[in-house]
């Protein structure tokens, strides 16, 4: 699979091409569309993305015809985490785009929000999406990202991968079933927010490859049920990796 230059941009989450990601410019919403909060951005810059496939070739132009068409469903999934003015951060949705332009595959490849159910509302949006057939008569892929509320970043403090792994390691057997019971074995990653005793307030899920349908859903209600150290009186932003947990 090809990439061009500024798609290889977008998957890199904007950080590592132009000066950093910094903000773009934020359509305006339509007077049915719920204005996101202050300092929210919702829509990705202008970069000159092109999006190829195998065989099939779609350009930017396509694409962001078709999901500006749809931001309002995009920005109402956001809506639903406005109250947790914590919860911020980049998605980033990966397509597959078959020969007749419907979508035939779309999952969360990246995501720092931490919050599985907008991810999966964003996810179940953009399955409804249809593409203008992909030049070439082939596949397409490519990847779209969103950010939401990067100002609500300073509420919250990171914290080292290793400070849940005993918690993740004495649930391992949770995360296993998941695993079995929807056949999926790869890496993933957890974003979570943690807060007094501990407590999880908020779980998102991504994974490189496309996980089946309800095992990000699985994975979130499990991890939303433990317990991790008590941070005190601040809200805690945790990323890991998981792949397995050895029994020793």
């Amino acid at each position: 699979m090809r990439f061009s230059r500024s798609l290889a941009c977008l998957a890199g989450f904007l950080v590592a091409c132009g000066g950093g990601g910094g903000p773009s410019t934020v359509r305006k919403p339509d007077p049915l569309e719920h204005a996101p909060p202050p300092d929210s951005r919702l829509d990705a810059p202008d970069d000159g993305m092109t999006v190829v496939g195998t065989t099939g070739v779609l350009d930017d132009g396509d694409v962001r015809a078709v999901i500006d068409s749809q931001m309002g469903g995009f920005r109402n999934c956001f809506q639903q985490q406005q109250s947790s003015s914590y919860v911020s951060g980049e998605v980033l949705l990966d397509f597959v785009v078959r020969a007749d332009g419907r979508v035939e595959r779309v999952w969360v490849s990246r995501s720092d929000l931490g919050a599985w159910r907008v991810e999966d509302c964003l996810v179940t949006t953009a399955k409804f999406l249809e593409f203008p057939p992909p030049r070439g008569g082939g596949r397409a892929r490519f990847a779209f990202p969103f950010a939401w509320n990067q100002a609500g970043a300073r509420l919250s403090a990171p914290i080292e991968q290793a400070w849940g792994y005993p918690t993740l390691r004495a649930q391992r057997e949770a995360i296993r079933a998941c695993r079995k019971a929807h056949d999926f074995n790869g890496p993933f990653h957890l974003t979570l927010y943690v807060g007094r005793l501990g407590r999880v307030l908020a779980v998102g899920f991504d994974s490189a490859t496309a996980p089946a349908e309800l095992f990000p859903a699985c994975v979130a209600q499990t991890i939303e049920g433990m317990k991790f150290p008590d941070p005190g009186q601040r809200t805690v932003k945790y990323r890991a990796l998981v792949e397995d947990f050895p029994d020793v």
